[in-house]
């Protein structure tokens, strides 16, 4: 039998984010309103937990150096795992099927479903900076909890070791001893204090298509941007 693929990078050693094609059940963070002073966010404004969060990480001494932490934009939960691509075939071609696979009656359901709030529980920082939340309302995480059971039946998936979290970083070194000992001693804590117990509001969940774990876009739109590169490609 061949060997297995190796495992995908998402971050390189420089904490540049690497290309990884994925597709996933996702619930991307609500924004604001956008705001006549903020002309770099025309879509709306981050909500001010994320803000927070990402502003002190960029601060930081330690972290900072040690995770390369997500854009704003990108911050989003993932509600299921479904397909990584793994060959070098057309993507486009990858996610055409998938994207008929996927886009079904249960997730198109969810599409006039209001955004709903989820509440930060606890913050894990090892290979990934992240934050594990739960929903607010016991009714949306009990359709969370049926739709992921659903999807999970109907598509031959197993997911069932998903926490639901938010990932605000990937590690892209180490750290030496000291540097993890501060983060553990300093930053942590602070963060702890800043987020734990604070509620992030969430769109309803779609499938998104990852060019990498910073670009995120809805599977369909994905599709014909696809679509439109590999042409012009097969052109030149």
């Amino acid at each position: 039998a061949p060997a297995p693929a190796p495992a995908r990078r998402k971050v390189n050693e420089r904490g540049e984010y690497l290309p990884f094609p994925c597709l996933s059940y996702i619930s991307m963070a609500a924004t604001t309103p956008a705001l006549p002073s903020s002309p770099s966010w025309p879509h709306g404004a981050p909500q001010a937990v994320l803000a927070d969060a990402r502003a002190f990480l960029a601060q930081t001494t330690h972290m900072s150096k040690v995770f390369a932490l997500l854009c704003l934009p990108s911050y989003h939960m993932t509600v299921m795992n479904l397909d990584i691509q793994r060959d070098g075939s057309s993507a486009h071609a990858w996610l055409h099927v998938r994207t008929a696979r996927f886009y079904d009656e249960a997730i198109v359901a969810w599409r006039t479903a209001p955004a709903y709030a989820v509440r930060i529980t606890r913050i894990i920082c090892q290979h990934v900076l992240l934050v594990e939340v739960e929903p607010v309302d016991s009714a949306v995480a009990a359709r969370l909890a049926a739709f992921r059971a659903d999807a999970m039946a109907r598509h031959s998936i197993d997911d069932s070791r998903l926490r639901f979290h938010i990932t605000l970083g990937y590690q892209f070194r180490s750290g030496t001893p000291a540097e993890r000992a501060a983060m553990e001693a300093e930053e942590m804590p602070a963060l702890e204090a800043m987020l734990v117990g604070r509620e992030v509001v969430l769109e309803p969940p779609g499938l998104h298509y990852l060019f990498s774990m910073e670009r995120i876009v809805d599977a369909a739109l994905a599709e014909q941007e696809l679509l439109y590169h590999e042409t012009v490609a097969a052109r030149t």
